[in-house]
C-alpha cells in the first residue's frame, strides 16, 4: 500500500512541476495560498476547522477572464471523516474565474484524492465555486466545494474554505 501512495504522491509533485515550468516563462501569475477549511453538512457543520495549503498558477484568456490550474492540500486529524484517522485530502483543480476590478469570481472542478493509512481513495470531481479580492501581491478567496458521487445528493456534502495568499 505504501508504494502505491508514493507513486501518487510523485505522479501528482511532477504533474505540479510540468504545470509550473512553462508558466514562469510565460509571465503567468503564480501563488502560494493558506487558509482554513470546514465541514457544511446536512447532518453537522462546522465540527471543526482544517488547514490547507495550495499553489495556483492562472493564465489569462481575455481581459476579464483567465484559467486558473491549482493543486490544494488539507490535512484532517481523523475528526471531519467517519473513518477516525489522520489522512491528507489533495484536490488538483481547474477554475474559470471573471475578474472585474480587485474582485474576481470562478466556478470549477476539483477532484479529491484521500490519502491515509496507507490507502488512496479517489472521489468522483466535485464542482467549487469561489470568490476574491485582490490587493498588491495579496489576495483573500472564499471557496465552497460539493463532494459528489455515490450515496451523496447535490449540496449534502460541502467545504467552504477561506484562505490568504501571496502572488508572485
Amino acid at each position: 500500500m505504501k508504494v502505491k501512495m508514493k507513486k501518487v504522491v510523485i505522479g501528482l509533485v511532477v504533474l505540479g512541476l510540468v504545470a509550473v515550468i512553462p508558466a514562469w516563462s510565460q509571465q503567468d501569475k503564480f501563488s502560494l495560498n493558506f487558509g482554513l477549511q470546514t465541514n457544511i453538512c446536512e447532518s453537522s457543520s462546522f465540527d471543526d476547522v482544517a488547514f490547507t495549503l495550495d499553489a495556483r498558477l492562472s493564465s489569462k484568456l481575455s481581459k476579464p477572464l483567465n484559467i486558473s490550474f491549482e493543486l490544494m492540500t488539507m490535512y484532517n486529524y481523523g475528526s471531519f471523516f467517519p473513518w477516525g484517522m489522520d489522512i491528507w485530502v489533495i484536490y488538483p483543480g481547474v477554475m474559470l474565474n471573471y475578474e472585474f476590478g480587485r474582485w474576481f469570481a470562478g466556478l470549477g472542478a476539483v477532484w479529491p484524492f484521500i490519502i491515509g493509512e496507507g490507502e488512496v481513495d479517489v472521489m468522483t470531481p466535485a464542482p467549487k465555486l469561489n470568490v476574491g479580492y485582490k490587493f498588491g501581491r495579496w489576495q483573500v478567496t472564499a471557496y465552497i466545494i460539493t463532494w459528489t458521487g455515490e450515496g451523496y445528493g447535490f449540496l449534502d456534502w460541502n467545504w467552504a474554505g477561506l484562505s490568504l495568499g501571496y502572488r508572485f
